[in-house]
């Protein structure tokens, strides 16, 4: 009895667990998706004097923007439109105007927003939601 306990313990631990982890991975595609616009902004002005750490600095910033652009690039049009509409508005109260926007019921908002967080997060980070 008390290994069936421990059992389902650690089951809900490891649900958990992953539910966290997913919840972190959103949170940081939205946040990148957020910034995506600055840092094209910060690429494009970016000062060069020549020295070795402009230059590296430029590079890691070239190397973020590709790997945004990448990852937005495997999403399909609704699903980049749901993810970026999504990631600037971010409220609740906007999702009614992303879904009265893009023409989508607030159920298929939901279900194209999660498969684009999923595809996303794989193409981005190596690991799906």
């Amino acid at each position: 009895m008390s290994t069936t306990i421990k059992t389902n313990a650690t089951k809900e631990t490891m649900k958990t667990r992953k539910t966290d982890q997913a919840l972190t991975l959103q949170k940081q595609a939205i946040s990148l998706l957020q910034e995506l616009p600055y840092l094209r902004n910060a690429l494009q002005n970016m000062w060069d004097d020549g020295s070795p750490e402009c230059e590296d600095n430029r590079r890691r910033l070239a190397k973020k923007v590709r790997a945004l652009e990448f990852a937005l690039a495997t999403l399909e049009p609704d699903e980049k439109a749901i993810l970026t509409a999504y990631a600037t508005k971010s409220s609740r109260a906007s999702i009614e105007d992303i879904c009265e926007e893009l023409h989508v019921e607030r159920s298929s908002f939901y279900r194209i927003r999660r498969r684009a967080y999923s595809r996303f997060t794989l193409a981005l980070f190596g690991r799906t939601v």
